[in-house]
This record gives structure tokens, C-alpha cells and sequence, in this order.
């Protein structure tokens, strides 16, 4: 607006009746602040030199309109409207003394003055949506001005920053007071972006926040790490708000999202606001969750697709079934793995778990395969308490297989079974005694738990498990019993239990000893595991 003022004369006849739209707020404004910077460049050299009477009066006299609504002598329940009209004016007022002033004192007085009063009327704009406000015509308190006031008052404060800095009266007080005053816009600019889907899609408001992220770093403002922090969160909250809706625009928003996070890092570093970056790396983790469930979500679907086909087609084709296993194991991994460009993801684990033991169950008829995978299932999604996935299809499935393939068992076993299992009992009862001895070195369920675990994995290693895991799980216990704390222990506890429960020990696979074993080392473990309920 500011911009197409060629002259003072123009300038003071149009302002009463020019609105001030958002499309040429930002570089109208600053080419003619540019343009005005050059005029009185020679003014400048000398910070003290005197301005012409009338930008201090109409400063002053904006002073007037804007203290008598926002001092601390302004007379309480003033009526809305009058609140807007004095700010209105105040506002009017300051522009003017912006365009008369011939130095860098009444120009960085006057910007102050405009980015503070901008923020008043924002303020107005949102507590009485309803009023008419002359900067924008009747009935035209919309998202759009309610921004246009934000980013107009955030112009003013960027230049009256980067003026002060040149002027050796203007204290560190009076600095620290106008960063609040930027700081407070920048808030309040964020909050109207995420008030509503008015304003068009996320990447306008993206854009909105750049140009602000652009005029703070041309005028080295030192809170300019909080667009950069805010590109970062909006994008973030986008990304997570498509998850199980658009898995292929949710991982191209977080993967965009990683240079946003970077950039608002590298801000926050540049400033020395370190609890930032602490916060900008919790939002990275965030973004590495989603990200894993976006690319997991793909595979899967992929997957799916090509399933429905097999189904479709009469003849078996082992081929597309093997592709089918790909997809859904690299949706595992990709939703199990930890590592500097994913992080776990437990729930899509889970789901495309159970799409594999729904593969081999139905499709391939290799029950203990598949029961595998319902149990891997039902365990990770144990492993997510106190959530509860019962309402969801994959988790019915896994859990009504697996209670199927009990009742098949149990049939089996009947009471020939129990006279076996009697039997075992008494062969074992020396081994059980020695396990059941090494914990009584202490009363205490902590020191029990820790001495349980080693004891386990190194007299009675699980069958089917890779020495890495053992010694994964070894290596997180410290040496001394005395310095285990309940995290640690309570970590060893439920990962061993998954190693020895009877349904991954089932007789048919193992020797009927080691399944007897199994089910009494189960229920020391599970009585262990309720000591740890909340770890």
C-alpha cells in the first residue's frame, strides 16, 4: 500500500480511502522502504539530526489515539468500537509520521509504533470478528485481513530493529521490548494459520511464514529462528493429520519436512537456543514415526492389491505369491527398524505381521508358519498397551486364528497329556529346584527379576533365537545385580517372555520336556511382569 504513495500529498488524501490488502504487502512495501532508506541516507549518518515538526506531531498526536485505548490511563469498558476507530486512527496517524520522517530516530520511533499498534488491531480483529474496520471494509474481519494486520505489523518491527541496531540511544531494554512485541506477532500469526482451513491449503500458509522467515533474516532479527521453528511445525501437523489416508502424500510432506526441521535447527543453533533444538529433535522423531508408517503403509498396500488378484485368478501363482511376502516383509522392516533415517513403528508392524500369517493360513495352508505370525502380532500389539486394537481386522484375525489353533491342541493333548506332563514335572523337578534356588539370593522382585534373566539366557538359552539376540539382551543388564534399575529390568523381562512362551515352544516343534519347561518358566515370568505393570 505504502508503495504506490508518490507523494506526502497523495499520500494523506488516499489513506482514507485505500484498504490494505494482503496481495502487495510485502515487496510494495519494502521497495519504497528501500526508496526512503536512499533519501535519507545522508540524514542517517548522523542519528541526532532534526525532523520537520510534523512527523513528531503526528506521532504524538498517534500517541494520543492509541494510549487512550491501550494505556494504563485509558478509561475501562470503552466500547468496541470505539477501541477500533482510536486504533484505526493511531494507526494513520504513525504511517504518516513514517512518511514525513528525516531521520533514523523519528523513522525507527514511527515503525515501533506501527508494528505494535498492527497488533492491537489484530487483537480486535480476532475478540470482534463481527465489526466493521475501515482498513478493510465493511464486514471484513476475515482470516485473510486478520493475517494481512500480522504481517504488516511484523514488516514495522523487522525495520525497527534493524534501525536500532545503528542507534546507540536505543537501549537494550527498549530492543528487548520491541523482539516481545515480534515475538507476540509471530505467535499470534501461527495460531490464525492453524485457526482454520479458510486460507487455502497448508502450502499458502507455508508461504506465508517463508516471506515472513524472509524479512526477518534481511533485518537480522534474533527471533527469527521462530518462522523457520513454525514452517517446521505446520508441515509436521499436515504430514500427521494424512496418516491412514494418504500414505503417498504423507511421505512426501515428511520427507519435505526434514529440510524444514534442519533449517529451524540451524536457526536455532545460529542463536544459541538450545532447548529449540531439543524440541526440533522430539518433532524429528515424530516425523521419522509417521514417515516409517507412511512408507510401511505403502508396501502393504502394494501388497494388497496383488493379493486380491491371486484371489481372482484360479491357478496358484507361486511366483506373485513370493512378491506379495516381499512387499509385506519390507513393510516390516521398514516400520521395525531404528536407525538415523526411520524409526519404529510397532502398529504397521503389526498389521502387515498379520498379513503374512493370513497369506500362509489361507492361501499357502502353512498353519505353523502362520501361527507364528498371529502370535508375532498379537505380541507387538500387547507391546502397545493401553491401546486395544480390538476393533480392527487385522488384530481379529491374528487373535481368532490363534485361539483356533489352541483349541485344535488342546484336543489333541487331552488327559494322556497331563499324565506325560506329570511325569515330566518329577524328571525336571532338580532343574526347576536350581532355578528356583538362584533367586533366593534376594527377597526383593527387582534383584529376582535381574538374577531370572541371566540365569535363563545362559543355563536354558531359548531355542530358534540367534546368539546376537541373547547377548542384545545380556549386554543391556549391568554387571552388578545392585545397579539394575526397574526400566532395565522390566525391558529383559518382557523380551525374554516372548523367547520362552509355551505357544512359540509348542511340543510339536520342540521336545515335549522343553514345552514343559517353557510353561513353568512362563508363569515365573509373567509374575514377574506384574511387578512391572507401568514400566
Amino acid at each position: 500500500f505504502v508503495a504506490k504513495l508518490s507523494t506526502r500529498k497523495s499520500t494523506y488524501s488516499h489513506m482514507n480511502n485505500t484498504s490494505f490488502g494482503t496481495a502487495d504487502i510485502y515487496m510494495p512495501e519494502s521497495v519504497f522502504v528501500e526508496q526512503k532508506r536512499m533519501k535519507r541516507s545522508h540524514s542517517q549518518v548522523s542519528s541526532s539530526s532534526s525532523s520537520p515538526v510534523s512527523s513528531k506531531l503526528k506521532r504524538q498526536r498517534g500517541n494520543d489515539k492509541f494510549l487512550s485505548v491501550w494505556g494504563q490511563s485509558a478509561r475501562l469498558g470503552l466500547p468496541p468500537t470505539i477501541k477500533v476507530s482510536r486504533t484505526e486512527e493511531g494507526i494513520k496517524l504513525y504511517l504518516q509520521a513514517y512518511q514525513l520522517s528525516d531521520c533514523a530516530l523519528d523513522t525507527v520511533s514511527a515503525t515501533r509504533n506501527l508494528g505494535v499498534s498492527y497488533l492491537r488491531l489484530a487483537e480486535l480483529m480476532a475478540q470482534h470478528p463481527k465489526l466493521d474496520y475501515a482498513f478493510y471494509g465493511k464486514g471484513s474481519c476475515s482470516l485473510k485481513n486478520r493475517l494481512d494486520s500480522h504481517q504488516k505489523g511484523i514488516n514495522y518491527l523487522c525495520e525497527a530493529i534493524r534501525i536500532g541496531k545503528t542507534l546507540p540511544d536505543k537501549t537494550d531494554e527498549w530492543r528487548k521490548k520491541v523482539d516481545e512485541s515480534l515475538v507476540d506477532h509471530l505467535k499470534r500469526l501461527y495460531n490464525v494459520l492453524n485457526e482454520t482451513s479458510e486460507y487455502g491449503d497448508w502450502r499458502e500458509k507455508r508461504n506465508i511464514l517463508l516471506k515472513v522467515i524472509g524479512v526477518c533474516n534481511d533485518n537480522n532479527c534474533s527471533v527469527q529462528w521462530i518462522p523457520y521453528r513454525d514452517v517446521a511445525r505446520l508441515i509436521l501437523n499436515y504430514g500427521i493429520s494424512l496418516d491412514g489416508k494418504d500414505p503417498l502424500n504423507a511421505k512426501i510432506v515428511m520427507l519435505e519436512c526434514e529440510t524444514a526441521i534442519n533449517n529451524a535447527v540451524a536457526a536455532a543453533k545460529r542463536f544459541d537456543r538450545l532447548e529449540v533444538v531439543e524440541e526440533l529433535n522430539d518433532m524429528n522423531e515424530s516425523r521419522l514415526v509417521h514417515l516409517a508408517r507412511a512408507q510401511s503403509s505403502l508396501e502393504r498396500t502394494a501388497a494388497d492389491d496383488l493379493l486380491k488378484k491371486i484371489h481372482d485368478t484360479e491357478e496358484l501363482d507361486m511366483d506373485m505369491i513370493r512378491v506379495v511376502l516381499d512387499h509385506y516383509r519390507t513393510s516390516i522392516l521398514l516400520a521395525s527398524k531404528k536407525s538415523a533415517n526411520s524409526f519404529p513403528d510397532p502398529e504397521s508392524e503389526a498389521i502387515s505381521t498379520s498379513r503374512i500369517g493370513y497369506v500362509y493360513k489361507t492361501v499357502l495352508g502353512m498353519h505353523e508358519k502362520a501361527e507364528e505370525y498371529f502370535l508375532q502380532c498379537v505380541l507387538l500389539a500387547d507391546s502397545m498397551k493401553p491401546r486395544t486394537f480390538f476393533g480392527c481386522d487385522w488384530f481379529k484375525k491374528a487373535k481368532d486364528s490363534i485361539e483356533d489353533y489352541r483349541r485344535k491342541r488342546a484336543d489333541q493333548d487331552s488327559e494322556e497329556w497331563e499324565k506325560k506332563r506329570s511325569g515330566l514335572l518329577k524328571k525336571m523337578k532338580p532343574t526347576l529346584d536350581r532355578m528356583h534356588n538362584a533367586l533366593k539370593v534376594s527377597e526383593s522382585q527387582l534383584y529376582q527379576s535381574y538374577i531370572l534373566v541371566k540365569y535363563l539366557l545362559r543355563e536354558h538359552p531359548p531355542k530358534k533365537f540367534k546368539k546376537k539376540d541373547i547377548d542384545e539382551i545380556l549386554d543391556s543388564l549391568p554387571p552388578k545385580m545392585h545397579d539394575v534399575t526397574k526400566k532395565q529390568a522390566a525391558s529383559a523381562i518382557k523380551k525374554i517372555t516372548m523367547f520362552y512362551h509355551p505357544d512359540r515352544n509348542s511340543k510339536i516343534h520342540h521336545s515335549e520336556e522343553w514345552f514343559v519347561f517353557c510353561t513353568e518358566v512362563t508363569k515365573l515370568l509373567t509374575e514377574k511382569i506384574s511387578f512391572f505393570k507401568g514400566f
